[in-house]
């Protein structure tokens, strides 16, 4: 998917049908893929308010969207 292809994909309804799947995410990874993929924020402002690199949310939101599409 593209850079900004995550962002505001998931409803909050489907964002927490997924939660049971992400058991071995941190809760601090769930908030910053939370505010991307169900709030639309930017990527980039997400990872620069969680002090992290966009690198480091890109491998997050991969990881999550992979999750989303085994469950459903």
């Amino acid at each position: 998917m593209k850079k900004s292809g995550y962002q505001g994909i998931l409803t909050q309804e489907q964002y927490d049908a997924l939660l049971p799947a992400l058991t071995n995410f941190s809760e601090e990874r769930k908030e910053a893929c939370y505010l991307v993929m169900v709030k639309g924020l930017p990527a980039t402002e997400v990872a620069n308010q969680f002090s992290k690199t966009r690198q480091w949310l890109n491998d997050v939101l991969i990881k999550i969207y992979d999750k989303y599409v085994q469950v459903n």
